[in-house]
């Protein structure tokens, strides 16, 4: 069923034309096929960067907040309180200790940066305890004197304040 005034050089090449325009239109179908691959594979891989780059710095903050440390200031005030005199000592700095989790993970470390003493006498009761040895030597003299207590003198009082 062919024209009657065609030949077969015309119908080759019909053919041929028929063929071309199928095969061109394979290749651009092909040609936006793979540039739909490349650009979703783009995406794909901009999005896998961006999802790793975020589930890396969760990680890196649970990190963070896994181990912690405590700094606190720290004072010390060691106070002796004896009959004669009272003394002080004040020790400052700060304290540190590791934290797992907010729990303290070993025994908290003290850095002392200043000690300060002092020490006070306490007057009213030397004055007290001065009186006692002036009635406990007045005593004495009666007893080693007698009545002849008048003839011997008391002398006055010996204080001797020895600082270590």
């Amino acid at each position: 069923m062919e024209d009657v005034g065609t030949t077969d050089f015309q119908v080759e090449a019909r053919y041929s034309n028929v063929l071309l325009f199928t095969i061109r239109g394979h290749v651009a179908e092909l040609t936006a096929l793979q540039t739909t691959f490349a650009q979703r594979l783009a995406t794909d891989r901009d999005e896998t960067a961006r999802d790793t780059r975020e589930r890396t710095r969760a990680e890196f903050e649970m990190q963070v907040k896994l181990y912690d440390v405590s700094v606190r200031p720290y004072l010390k005030v060691d106070t002796v309180k004896s009959l004669f005199k009272d003394e002080e000592q004040v020790e400052a700095g700060y304290q540190y200790q590791l934290l797992v989790n907010g729990i303290p993970a070993f025994q908290p470390s003290v850095v002392i940066e200043e000690t300060r003493r002092s020490s006070k006498v306490n007057e009213e009761n030397i004055n007290a305890l001065l009186q006692v040895a002036e009635r406990t030597a007045k005593a004495a003299a009666e007893l080693y004197l007698g009545a002849g207590a008048s003839v011997g003198k008391l002398g006055p009082a010996i204080i001797k304040r020895i600082t270590k």
